[in-house]
């Protein structure tokens, strides 16, 4: 498994580094349509717009003007510098590194497929007033408060229920139709 995710490592970095992949960098950008050119990486004026709106996305206060612009490409050209100068020193060939991009790759990876998931599974859920108003029934006491004033709190809470009894079904289902062998030595004090 670990070859394989190395495998797998190795050829992302290598497309990254060449800038192939949708996140990096448009080696195919002509001069006409370069915005940005740092050494052989160049950046077309798609690619400078797609990264500020999904900067600006990330962070809402930032409005989109010529002078953020400027801010903004003087940042990828910083962080290009320096990308450059980290790869000229072998730095992402380190241990370390290629340890720290597979976990990262490994959660983002487990929390899109988390995120799909629970999409999945609320596009599937039902809360009706029947089990509303029964889940409060129940729980009238604890709740403290009318019906019609815990109405939403209560549909949060029988979908969040529900969702994490879905989530759960499906990770038994996984782990059910996998074969799985964990040997027995590796919790055994030594």
């Amino acid at each position: 498994m670990k070859t394989f995710i190395w495998i797998i490592f190795t050829g992302f970095m290598g497309l990254s580094l060449s800038g192939l992949t949708s996140c990096g960098q448009d080696r195919s950008a002509d001069s006409k349509d370069q915005a940005i050119k740092v050494n052989n990486t160049r950046i077309s004026f798609a690619r400078f717009n797609e990264l500020i709106k999904r900067q600006a996305y990330t962070d809402p206060e930032l409005e989109i003007t010529r002078e953020n612009k400027a801010r903004f490409a003087d940042y990828l050209v910083q962080k290009e510098l320096m990308i450059q100068e980290a790869v000229s020193l072998n730095l992402d060939q380190r241990e370390d590194f290629i340890c720290t991009i597979e976990k990262y790759w490994e959660s983002t990876l487990i929390r899109t497929l988390l995120d799909l998931k629970t999409a999945q599974f609320k596009a599937q859920i039902l809360v009706t007033q029947e089990d509303m108003r029964a889940y409060y029934l129940k729980n009238k006491d604890e709740l403290g408060q009318p019906y019609e004033s815990v109405r939403e709190k209560i549909k949060r809470i029988l979908l969040a229920r529900t969702l994490e009894d879905k989530l759960a079904a499906w990770t038994r289902q996984l782990r059910e139709s996998a074969d799985i062998s964990i040997n027995t030595s590796i919790v055994k004090d030594k």
